[in-house]
């Protein structure tokens, strides 16, 4: 039998790893620095020869090497071929598996930290935004509630009437409807405190001849009545518009409203087809009606107020009182956007979001920190105008709405707990 043997002198680990590597079969051709073919007799040792050179002259001349190899005849089996040439590549994969990952834990942790960078930048930014409209929120009701109390839009500028409706008020003269009793009384006893004559309007004759007499007395200013019922629909208004046709409103209050009564849940409410009819025309249509007739003559005039008296029922959903609160979220966004398109004319609108006032609609609770009077409440909201177009009137109910603005969230609201707190809330109330 005729082996080739492959002796290496004089080479580097380099060349051992190659020859192992074509021993192997991996490797196609031996390198170069392997010489000597010589034949030689093995004593079997199974399918595998031992072979042992001990002295062997190679190409590059003379240098004795003691060499043990391993080699297989023709009679190796191709499993363990495949088998060696498997871990062979195994081996190598490794290798170049642990020189790659040498280098990623310090790829890896720049981009961590590149990461790590943009998301401290993202809560920097955030957390900047939050404190800033807290801040914003801070200063503005400093501002609105604090600073207005000395320093008050000076309103005579807007008009010298005001109209008192049931719930509304205008000024130069100023009109304020629902006058004859709560919010709209207080609004148009300190109009008229502050210079303005007034119209009242509201639905019982009697009660708008005694308050214009008490207004008259208290404060020296004149009035004017007009008896209208604001659920009776579109055909009372002409008869608004035709007293109210040769004044210079330059104030107007839509403070009328109405309720659907006890609160409860919607279909529980008595009489419910004429209940809707009426609060709909009482609290909505009045408001619109009463706006139409009085903004043209403001926008002609560029200058003019209008204070639309909604409800803190109106900013969020309320459970037990869905028909009233929903009204007034048509008065809030109905205000708002009308002061952005009309305040270029010099016309401020503006939506008041009251929380609870002691009047006859709320069953007149004690007043408290928490509940105001209508005298109080009229006279803060009023030196907000100017100041702001939505606002909750004054500093005790801008606390309260701030704190359910922060707490009260829609899941909230909606839910069983929040009804049944509402429930008892009212309960209490009546």
């Amino acid at each position: 039998m005729v082996l080739r043997v492959y002796v290496i002198s004089g080479t580097t680990k380099d060349g051992l790893k190659s020859f192992m590597l074509y021993l192997t079969g991996v490797a196609l051709r031996p390198p170069s620095c392997f010489t000597t073919t010589i034949p030689i007799m093995a004593h079997n040792a199974g399918d595998n020869r031992t072979l042992s050179v001990t002295s062997l002259n190679s190409d590059k001349g003379g240098a004795a090497l003691q060499s043990h190899c391993r080699v297989s005849t023709g009679k190796r089996s191709q499993g363990q071929r495949r088998r060696e040439i498997a871990g062979s590549a195994q081996t190598r994969d490794r290798r170049i598996n642990a020189s790659e990952n040498s280098q990623d834990p310090q790829e890896h942790h720049m981009e961590e930290s590149r990461f790590s960078q943009w998301l401290h930048l993202l809560g920097l930014l955030a957390l900047s935004y939050l404190v800033l409209k807290q801040v914003w929120t801070l200063l503005s009701g400093v501002r609105n509630h604090l600073l207005s109390r000395w320093w008050r839009t000076n309103l005579k500028q807007y008009g010298g009437w005001a109209d008192y409706i049931e719930y509304i008020l205008l000024t130069s003269p100023t009109v304020v409807t629902g006058a004859t009793d709560g919010i709209g009384k207080a609004y148009a006893m300190e109009l008229a405190r502050r210079g303005f004559d007034v119209v009242l309007i509201s639905r019982k004759e009697e009660k708008l001849e005694k308050v214009a007499k008490e207004i008259e007395k208290q404060t020296q200013q004149k009035t004017k009545i007009i008896q209208v019922d604001f659920t009776g629909g579109s055909d009372i208004y002409p008869k608004v518009e035709k007293a109210l046709k040769d004044l210079d409103i330059g104030l107007l209050v839509n403070n009328v409203g109405m309720s659907l009564g006890i609160p409860g849940r919607f279909l529980d409410t008595p009489d419910l087809n004429q209940r809707i009819e009426d609060i709909m025309n009482c609290n909505v249509f009045s408001m619109v009606h009463m706006t139409r007739i009085v903004l043209p003559g403001m926008v002609r005039r560029k200058r003019g107020v209008i204070i639309n008296v909604s409800s803190a029922t109106g900013a969020r959903p309320f459970p037990m009182v869905a028909m009233y609160g929903s009204t007034k979220v048509f008065m809030d966004f109905f205000s708002r956007s009308l002061n952005f398109e009309y305040r270029r004319d010099g016309i401020i609108v503006q939506s008041v979001l009251a929380h609870l006032v002691s009047t006859n609609m709320a069953h007149n609770p004690e007043p408290t920190i928490l509940v105001k009077s209508s005298e109080e409440f009229a006279w803060e909201a009023l030196n907000t105008v100017g100041y702001t177009h939505r606002t909750h009137g004054c500093i005790s109910h801008a606390i309260q709405g701030y704190i359910m603005d922060l707490l009260l969230t829609d899941a909230f609201m909606n839910s069983q707990i929040c009804r049944s707190i509402a429930g008892w809330v009212w309960r209490r109330i009546l």
